[in-house]
């Protein structure tokens, strides 16, 4: 079994292709937060206007919750539940099934149609950590989607 995290980047070509994954896969979580958008309606939770930074100070906060939260969430969902979940069911597919449903239920302070944005969210995450067999990738896209979240509303 590949390590936890995927491993030391050997090279700056490593590191570049993490990076360039990342983008990739944030332009695609772009994409398909459009497309969500478009089929069930614009706009973030009414309940999540009072968590958003206002001012320099909070959006510094913010970028450090953000990197904490991609980092964090990644370690918790895509490697330590992916690979119980798997080890439990035997199977991959379904262990990605439930642990993207635990992801977005974890989501639910962000209303019901956030928390399945959020779990077609995971399952991208999901599938990029299992193809790379690393989870930086997936931690560099969360923090920078959050971050983005944030601070380009």
């Amino acid at each position: 079994m590949p390590p936890f995290v995927g491993g030391r980047w050997h090279s700056v070509r490593a590191v570049l292709v993490g990076v360039v994954l990342a983008l990739a896969t944030w332009i695609l979580w772009l994409g398909m937060g459009s497309l969500w958008d478009r089929w069930s309606g614009p706009g973030h939770a009414a309940s999540l206007a009072p968590l958003m930074p206002h001012g320099l100070t909070e959006s510094a906060l913010w970028v450090l919750l953000s990197i904490s939260a991609g980092i964090s969430e990644e370690l918790v969902f895509r490697g330590y539940l992916q690979r119980q979940l798997t080890a439990f069911t035997g199977r991959a597919w379904l262990a990605l099934l439930l642990q993207v449903s635990v992801f977005g239920i974890a989501h639910g302070y962000q209303g019901v149609r956030s928390c399945l944005a959020i779990a077609i969210y995971g399952a991208l995450f999901t599938l990029l950590a299992l193809w790379r067999k690393s989870l930086r990738p997936g931690m560099i896209a969360h923090a920078w989607t959050d971050i983005a979240g944030g601070l380009l509303r």
